[in-house]
């Protein structure tokens, strides 16, 4: 977890991500993303290297298209 962020509790986590709140404000959330992969309902897992960073630059790109397109996210 980046120590440069404050964050207090989880909030939910998934099979994925995990997210947590921002302490000091309440508009934000902190991601953080896992490198796990999981196939057959959780039967076959494996942790791709860099697959969570994979996954935050994506869902980036998208949070900026919505905003882009005045969907407020």
């Amino acid at each position: 977890m980046d120590s440069a962020i404050s964050y207090m509790n989880e909030i939910i986590q998934g099979k994925v991500k995990t997210v947590y709140d921002v302490d000091g404000d309440a508009q934000k959330v902190l991601i953080k993303f896992h490198d796990k992969v999981t196939a057959w309902n959780g039967r076959h897992v494996e942790f791709p290297e860099d697959k969570g960073a994979t996954c935050c630059l994506i869902s980036a790109l998208l949070f900026e298209m919505c905003e882009k397109n005045g969907i407020k996210t």
